[in-house]
């Protein structure tokens, strides 16, 4: 499927006069691109979420649009537009050093440890992913956020932390971070400090199947409706008596869907947050038509090819014809 035919998609989509967009979060959707942004310069676009959105913004792009505004601590948060490369060689640039602490093509253990002048942020380089237990473990005297480090996967096990459980981790992210807590792992150890809202929105720990089989954990609702291995649109439908948190369904793209929220228009979807599911702009469902419609009208030329190329076929037999009497009308123009 060709981008242009994702891009025409989505343009229609986003003009669509039967959405209540919201454009701050609609800025932040990563199906979004420049060229719908660059297309549509009279939209209230949230340039801080533009920003960060890694699929809107590039170098080349920022660079090469110095009279947009710009927000360069998000930009500095970005993966995708900044480098260590691009910062020092960019130092006229309002850089934000707390985002660049955070962004792992900027911020490896060997730059910043080369770079001990540069004004590092500890809380943005202890979620930054690029950053291991083991530099941690090396460099305790270091000023570590152990909240944030508890977020990180490159950081955080549930074979380190339950080897130090002395460390001062914050259990609420440790209970969102997959890669510490698996229901397993929960319901083999619930004398921790688990929190309870982490473990809802956690695909590794809460499935449909294990909340619906565990009735009396205090689950709660947002998370799950938030959590696409809880909430499909299937599993909500069939179970309207739970208490789904339709703010939540409405951000899960397990279940708010373009179809199926233009089919259930009773319900109350939350627009806020649709803006940003990117199932909004780009479903499934979408591709599969634009795929179907590609195919379709490729089959439909190779058709008229053939028919129109081989002799067995009247048309092509009448095509024959006209060019020829075209060309006898020709040559006897000419004598």
């Amino acid at each position: 499927m060709h981008g242009d035919e994702i891009n025409s998609h989505i343009l229609d989509r986003v003009k669509s006069g039967e959405c209540k967009w919201d454009w701050g979060q609609l800025s932040d959707n990563p199906y979004l691109t420049w060229d719908v942004v660059s297309s549509n310069p009279d939209k209230p676009w949230d340039w801080g979420k533009l920003c960060l959105n890694p699929s809107v913004v590039t170098w080349d792009i920022v660079s090469s649009n110095p009279d947009k505004p710009w927000d360069w601590y998000w930009l500095s948060t970005n993966p995708s537009v900044v480098t260590w490369d691009i910062v020092s060689s960019n130092p006229d640039k309002p850089w934000e050093w707390c985002g660049l602490s955070t962004n792992a093509s900027v911020a490896s253990w060997d730059i910043v440890s080369s770079n001990p002048d540069k004004p590092w942020n500890w809380s943005g380089l202890s979620y930054n992913a690029s950053i291991s237990w083991d530099i941690v473990s090396s460099n305790l005297d270091k000023p570590w956020d152990w909240y944030w480090l508890s977020k990180n996967p490159s950081v955080a096990t549930w074979d380190i932390v339950s080897s130090s459980l002395d460390k001062p981790w914050g259990w609420y992210l440790l209970s969102t971070n997959p890669s510490v807590a698996t229901w397993d792992i929960v319901s083999s150890n619930l004398d921790k400090t688990w929190n309870w809202c982490g473990l809802s929105t956690n695909p590794s720990v809460a499935t449909w199947d294990i909340v619906s089989s565990n009735p009396d954990k205090p689950w709660d609702w947002w998370g799950l409706s938030t959590n696409p291995s809880v909430a499909s649109w299937d599993i909500v439908s069939s179970n309207l008596d739970k208490p789904w948190d339709w703010r939540g369904l409405s951000a899960n793209p397990g279940v708010a869907t373009w179809d199926i929220v233009s089919s259930n228009p009773d319900k109350p979807w939350d627009w806020h947050l649709l803006s940003r599911n990117r199932n909004m702009l780009v479903s499934v469902q979408d591709a599969c038509r634009l795929v179907r419609r590609r195919r379709a009208a490729a089959t439909i030329q190779e058709t008229w090819r053939h028919v129109n190329t081989n002799p067995s076929y009247v048309v092509c037999r009448h095509r024959l014809l006209k060019e020829f009497s075209t060309l006898v009308g020709e040559y006897n123009a000419m004598g």
